[in-house]
């Protein structure tokens, strides 16, 4: 992550410098030129003067843009410490490992582990109080995609789920509506695997900018 940075600000540097380069080789020979033709000040009438005078535009003209990068390189840094407090909130509430071990990767026929569901029910309280509070946009556009597809997975478990004595949540397989349960459950596994792909998208996009190791 401090690599890829490093690397960035030398290219806002590098670009911001060229300007510096160009303007060494074009503005001398520019009013060199328009003094040829109109009548200017002495000042801009000698070459040497010239190159002077251009320097000088040049310097402000530098400090200025890299005052104004330095600026915006804060702001940067700034909004994403405050996302990465967000993410960290949120995703250590969820708990991914364990969401993945325990129902994403799991048969719901055979049941979830209800601390793991309890998790998925805080994570979803705690993102709705954190709704709309991450400055990256595309993070927060991930996030509204992937808690669109935890409730979609929330909602039909509750009513299609029911806890055991074993710190379990199963289908009703042991009712007399066996046949509808089994199918119930179907619709859960694939539910999970909307779920599971979306939070793929998430961590993937999370690692690329940084935000997760």
């Amino acid at each position: 992550m401090v690599g890829s940075q490093n690397t960035s600000k030398k290219r806002k540097m590098a670009k911001t410098l060229s300007k510096w380069y160009v303007s060494l080789i074009v503005l001398p020979i520019l009013i060199t030129y328009l003094t040829n033709h109109f009548s200017l000040p002495l000042l801009l009438s000698d070459w040497k003067l010239s190159i002077i005078f251009s320097l000088a535009i040049t310097v402000v003209i530098l400090g200025i843009e890299l005052k104004i990068e330095m600026d915006r390189s804060k702001t940067n840094d700034l909004s994403k410490k405050s996302d990465m407090a967000v993410i960290k909130r949120l995703l250590d509430t969820l708990d991914i490992k364990m969401l993945q071990e325990e129902v994403l990767q799991k048969d719901s026929w055979n049941g979830y582990l209800h601390e793991a569901i309890s998790k998925i029910i805080d994570y979803q309280y705690k993102s709705r109080l954190l709704e709309n509070k991450l400055i990256d946009k595309t993070s927060q556009k991930l996030f509204d995609s992937l808690n669109h597809k935890l409730m979609s997975f929330t909602d039909f478990s509750a009513f299609h789920m029911c806890g055991s004595n074993h710190g379990y949540l199963i289908p009703f397989k042991d009712s007399e509506f066996r046949e509808k349960a089994m199918k119930d459950s179907q619709k859960i596994d694939e539910l999970a695997k909307d779920v599971y792909k979306e939070l793929e998208v998430l961590i993937k996009y999370l690692k690329r900018k940084g935000y997760l190791n």
